[in-house]
């Protein structure tokens, strides 16, 4: 749903702030007016926001809105990143981070607002008690019951070229917040951030004291951007999300003493929770249901290896409330309710709790629910459909357990913090530097002086700029090399570099113990016939892949490229987690035996937690990725976009699956067209039994956005059978076996 906000309402926004100018053109050259061109942190490519010409005052003494908002504005403009040293920066209204009509580029400049890591504790936001149009009465976005009219302290939007003071979601790119805590004081209509935005965009690493306050988080991130590592105490909602992205994610949440709900959800398409720690007074904790057109695309939810506690018990109360959705539960722990599950259309199929358990940890396995669609879309794939509307058909649905795990948040998330890619740390190694001396200009050719940087197998920081590079950057085993953000730190191929085979940009050593980072950077491919990739990743399950772009230079290009190219491979003994991986590919030539990933012949434990795969102009029905003899992978909400100027091939496979098994897909939805007898995840593209795969699972399958009738979310051969579960409503759960969340550490 587009939100209308008049040009008026949006002028009186920004001059209320003390006449705040508006951003100038994205991406304008230097530094902003004002700015020291001298200053160590504006060389990197950060604004300080207590430096000049802001002078925003980290004592908390002053009010610093209309300094956040100058720098807000200057780092859209400059593409830089906002810096916020430790402290405390007082606020009274709304800082508006948002892309201005007419601003989007190629290079798809957003915000990118970012904490200090050193220090005891992070920066924080404090608003003013009682500040003006927080009071649950005057805000500017009422809440879908029309009870509530919340105002935000940080709104990441975008606004409509045409239909002005609209925002436009779906192009709401590299929208970022990260390490930035937030005090909501008292103001009971404030919520900490609202952020409806899509690919690139990140909340990353907050805590929120919302104690006398409406929500923590209000609208959330899908389609190739997410929400990891949150904290939010109090509020009468911990995230209150009527409106979404297309699959959104959360990953790592701890939400504590929500007065109302812990999570409201009717967003769009399935939501993906995993990793979480919920502490509530009384239930309902998790409410879900459709939004007002109806759709069955809204509302549906997962949740994966997290923990629900009442604080006291309560035999009527329940854990998730719902209307008609579908719910997929995964390693789910619950203790003092009496109700792990409710459904207002359908009490019959209510999970209660046994009296005797109630005060007991309780765990749920795994359990799915969908309202009884017509076809059913629950199915086991031993060629019968599961009658009514659950899965197991009948109980026991949960077992009593002898205690909670307390690494249920911390197996999902990245150690200390943002610490491991952080340019503040001691022992940074800045390629800029000596001995170094990178230069970051687009033409110099930088390959030795990284390379350098490299093999002392420590952390290497990127500062903004564009890096030319003519053979392959190796990271060692403990190598961590980040930017400062994946739209100003850009890794680039040299036009006269011509390698005699598949090249990739980044690889890594062979090595199962391996524990490389890569991090905040765009890995941009060359447009002419070049043989460049973007990633050849081997390094095992202790490796960190986070917040990359991956894509061509011109998306619209026609120049032909190798046809056996994949642009993201994972293969040998590669593995560990994966963060936002942003991959789009290009609107140029059809080539069969293109993929813009692969992962192939992998053994180690590997997790994407946000799977995106884009405009990959593949032919014959051929995937845009494929995963084959390959083991222990999971996916956490994919989405997938085909390419719009394609008629022949509107969308093709969007994710093969080969002679693999213990293969996990939680959650998924996009921008997707299929052809009749088309699909979006293939499991085995031959009529060969020896290509059949064991144990998967696949969740949560959202309604996609158009497309024509006869389509599948799953397809699959299998001993010489066809399965499969048509695209109508949601595809709530297809199995194939039994499968386990192998967890990288």
């Amino acid at each position: 749903m587009k939100k209308r906000y008049s040009r008026l309402f949006i002028m009186v926004i920004l001059a209320s702030i003390i006449l705040v100018p508006l951003p100038k053109k994205a991406e304008a050259a230097g530094f902003p007016p004002g700015v020291n061109p001298s200053n160590a942190y504006a060389l990197d490519g950060l604004l300080d926001v207590t430096a000049a010409p802001y002078n925003a005052d980290p004592t908390g003494a002053v009010d610093a809105t209309a300094a956040i908002q100058n720098a807000v504005n200057d780092g859209f403009a400059y593409n830089m990143q906002v810096f916020f040293p430790a402290g405390t920066y007082k606020v009274s209204d709304t800082i508006e981070a948002y892309i201005p009509h007419g601003q989007m580029t190629e290079a798809r400049v957003g915000n990118y607002l970012v904490g200090a890591t050193t220090g005891s504790e992070r920066p924080v936001i404090k608003l003013k008690d009682n500040s003006v149009g927080f009071d649950d009465v005057n805000g500017p976005y009422a809440t879908v019951d029309g009870s509530h009219h919340i105002k935000p302290v940080i709104h990441f939007w975008r606004e409509d070229d045409v239909d002005l003071g609209t925002e436009k979601p779906n192009e709401s790119f590299d929208n970022v917040i990260r390490g930035i805590d937030f005090d909501l004081g008292l103001n009971p209509g404030a919520v900490a951030i609202r952020h409806q935005s899509c690919e690139g965009s990140a909340i990353e690493d907050v805590y929120i004291n919302a104690t006398n306050a409406f929500a923590g988080i209000f609208d959330i991130i899908g389609s190739g951007g997410s929400i990891t590592n949150i904290e939010v105490e109090g509020g009468k909602y911990g995230v209150y999300a009527e409106n979404s992205q297309p699959a959104p994610l959360i990953t790592g949440i701890k939400l504590e003493q929500q007065t109302e709900a812990a999570i409201f959800y009717n967003g769009k398409s399935p939501l993906t929770v995993v990793g979480f720690h919920i502490t509530k007074p009384a239930g309902p904790v998790i409410t879900v249901g459709k939004q007002a057109d109806g759709t069955e695309s809204s509302g549906n939810i997962s949740l994966v290896d997290g923990s629900v506690r009442l604080s006291t018990l309560q035999s009527n109360a329940t854990i998730i409330q719902n209307t008609d959705r579908s719910v997929y539960l995964r390693n789910v722990y619950a203790i003092n309710a009496g109700y792990i599950i409710r459904h207002s259309t359908d009490p019959s199929s209510d999970l209660s709790v046994a009296s005797g358990d109630q005060n007991a940890w309780i765990n749920v396995g795994e359990y799915a629910y969908d309202k009884g669609y017509t076809p059913n879309q629950t199915k086991l794939v031993d060629g019968s459909y599961v009658t009514g509307h659950t899965y197991p058909v009948s109980g026991p649905y949960y077992t009593r357990s002898g205690g909670l795990p307390t690494d249920l948040i911390s197996r999902h998330v990245w150690a200390g913090g943002e610490k491991f890619t952080a340019f503040d740390q001691a022992g940074v190694i800045n390629v800029k530097d000596a001995p170094y001396n990178a230069q970051g200009d687009g033409t110099t050719d930088d390959t030795a002086a990284i390379q350098s940087a490299l093999n002392t197998g420590g952390k290497v920081f990127l500062p903004k700029g564009k890096y030319i590079i003519s053979s392959s950057l190796i990271l060692k085993s403990t190598s961590q090399l980040f930017g400062v953000s994946k739209t100003a730190s850009v890794i680039a191929v040299s036009p006269t570099s011509t390698p005699a085979a598949d090249t990739p940009i980044i690889t890594t050593v062979n090595d199962a113990n391996a524990s490389p980072v890569l991090a905040n950077v765009k890995l941009e491919l060359p447009v002419q016939d070049q043989l460049y990739y973007a990633v050849d990743w081997k390094a095992g399950k202790n490796s960190i892949v986070k917040d990359i772009w991956v894509k061509p230079a011109d998306i619209q290009a026609d120049a032909p490229h190798n046809p056996s190219l994949k642009w993201v491979v994972v293969e040998g003994n590669g593995g560990g987690k994966w963060y936002n991986l942003l991959a789009i590919g290009r609107y140029g030539p059809k080539d069969n035996n293109f993929r813009i990933q692969s992962v192939e012949g992998t053994t180690q434990p590997l997790i994407f937690y946000m799977f995106h795969s884009q405009y990959a102009r593949t032919g014959n029905n051929n995937p845009q990725a494929i995963i084959k003899d390959s083991s222990n992978v999971t996916i956490f909400s994919a989405k997938f976009e085909s390419t719009t100027n394609n008629p022949d091939n509107q969308f093709s496979s969007a994710l093969v699956i080969n002679h693999s098994n213990n293969i996990n897909i939680i959650g998924n939805s996009g921008v997707l067209k299929p052809l009749t007898g088309r699909e979006i995840f293939k499991l085995n593209d031959t009529t060969s039994s020896t290509n059949d795969n064991t144990n998967i699972t696949i969740a949560n399958m959202g309604k996609n956005n158009g497309g024509s009738s006869g389509w599948d979310y799953v397809k699959e051969f299998y001993g010489g059978s066809n399965y499969n579960i048509p695209g109508n409503n949601i595809g709530t759960l297809f199995k194939r076996g039994q499968t386990t969340i192998e967890i990288p550490h």
